[in-house]
Formats: C-alpha cells, sequence, structure tokens
C-alpha cells in the first residue's frame, strides 16, 4: 500500500514487473504521466486486488489486461466509456468502486452492471448517469447511489424486482426517488423466496419525506450517517454498520 506518493516515479515503480506473486497493490495520491499502469499489467497472473484512488495519470487502459482480478477501486480517476467497455469484456470483477468519476456515462456504466458475479457496486457523485442503466443482476449484494442525483424510480425498481440477492442499497441525497420506489420495494422483497433483506440506506430527510401505506418485514430503512474521515457508514446512534465496498458489512441496528 502506497499512500500520498506523489514523489514516487516511474523509474522505481518498474521494479514491480518482478512481483510475480503480487495479489494487492493500492496507490492513491499518486502522480504518473503515463506508462506506469503497464507494470502494473505486467502481474496480471496473481493481481487479485486493485485500487487506484485520487492520483494523477493519462491513462489507466491496460488495467483492463488484468483478467483475474477481482476487486477494483477507481476513485476519482480519468475513467472514460473505453476502458469500462474493456474491462466489461476481459475482467471477472466481483467488486468495482468508480466513485466521483466524473467521465462515466450508462454506457461505460452498463459494461459494469453486466458483469457476470458483481456483488458489490459504488458509483457515487456520478452526476452523468442514471436509473435506465440498471437491468437484473442477479448476484448483486450492495449497490451505493449516494448523490447520484439523476437516480429516480423506474430504473431502481426494476433492479430490486428483478435482484432477489441485493442486501444494501445506499440512496442518499438522490432527491427525486419517491413513494412509488418504497411501494414497490415493500412488494418485492415480501415476493423474495430466498429471505434476503433489502435495507434502503437514506438520509433522515428522505425518511421523512417517503412513508410507504404498508411495511415488509425484508425492507428495513437505515438512517445513513456518514463520517467522511474514516469512510464509515453509521445507522441510528453510531452502531457499527461496516465500510463499503471493500470490507463486508457485518452488523445493523435499526435507528
Amino acid at each position: 500500500m502506497l499512500v500520498n506518493c506523489r514523489k514516487l516515479t516511474l523509474d522505481n515503480f518498474h521494479v514491480i514487473r518482478g512481483f510475480r506473486n503480487l495479489k494487492q497493490l493500492t496507490l492513491e495520491e499518486f502522480y504518473f504521466e503515463n506508462g506506469f499502469t503497464e507494470d502494473i499489467s505486467s502481474c496480471y497472473k496473481s493481481l487479485k486486488y486493485l485500487t487506484l484512488a485520487y492520483g494523477y495519470t493519462e491513462s489507466l487502459h491496460q488495467i483492463a489486461k488484468l483478467i483475474n482480478l477481482r476487486t477494483l477501486d477507481l476513485s476519482n480517476e480519468p475513467v472514460d466509456e473505453e476502458l469500462l467497455v474493456s474491462i466489461g469484456a476481459n475482467c471477472k470483477l466481483l467488486k468495482v468502486d468508480i466513485s466521483d468519476c466524473s467521465r462515466v456515462t450508462n454506457t461505460g456504466l452498463a459494461s459494469i452492471v453486466s458483469l457476470p458475479d458483481l456483488e458489490s457496486l459504488c458509483i457515487q457523485h456520478l452526476i452523468n448517469i442514471d436509473d435506465q442503466v440498471f437491468c437484473a443482476m442477479s448476484t448483486l449484494r450492495q449497490l451505493d447511489c449516494n448523490y447520484c442525483t439523476n437516480m429516480r424510480d423506474a430504473g431502481l425498481i426494476k433492479l430490486i424486482e428483478r435482484s432477489e440477492n441485493l442486501e444494501h442499497l445506499f440512496l442518499e441525497n438522490c432527491d427525486y426517488i419517491s413513494k412509488e420506489l418504497l411501494e414497490a420495494a415493500v412488494k418485492a422483497t415480501k415476493k423474495r423466496k430466498n429471505q434476503v433483506m433489502l435495507k434502503l440506506h437514506l438520509r433522515d430527510k428522505n425518511i421523512r419525506r417517503l412513508k410507504a401505506s404498508v411495511i415488509s418485514p425484508f425492507l428495513p430503512i437505515f438512517e445513513t450517517i456518514i463520517d467522511q474521515s474514516e469512510g464509515f457508514y453509521y445507522s441510528g446512534l453510531q452502531s457499527f454498520v461496516g465500510s463499503y465496498p471493500f470490507i463486508e458489512v457485518q452488523k445493523f441496528t435499526s435507528p
């Protein structure tokens, strides 16, 4: 793990080509003009967990060569449609975080949504995508759409109805969602044969605004309190919820 590594040069980084058993790599707040992703792609046989977040580079397209990658975090990176299409075609990812990647549109995101084994997807602060990109995602367990301001009911309702393993849906500051979403989620969770509980995570203002006429024991709603300094989600009176998306949620306490 290398954090705040702005003084690390490409000449120093070439050494990674010799790390034939490297399984996990984290780079945050880095600065490389070009070429370093070629070094990373040389570890395609072993690398399974990759974080490249809040740094600077001209291109990330070599990342799509990491065919054994399972977890990918590209938060606040120059992610474009071409890269996401390549990743969708070549990788078998379980967890993806592309939060704050301002270039992402529905076209690129559709390739990630279509990943057959995807379990966790974090797309916070994506202002150029909307709910129409979502489809049936049978393996999806966690979806974080916080601050995706174009999210509306229709696509999210389809997702809930067709994704029976979905356990956590984060919708903080998605102000276009309405009571219709809540009503549909109640009906969908009652029909679930696997008895998986869907937990909706909303801010207090949304909880007060959305009131369903019926309730479901499989649809608890949690007030989300976010500790930005630690990146943790809490519910109720600071009860531990868990970090997302790369550490599995372990405990929930109803507010």
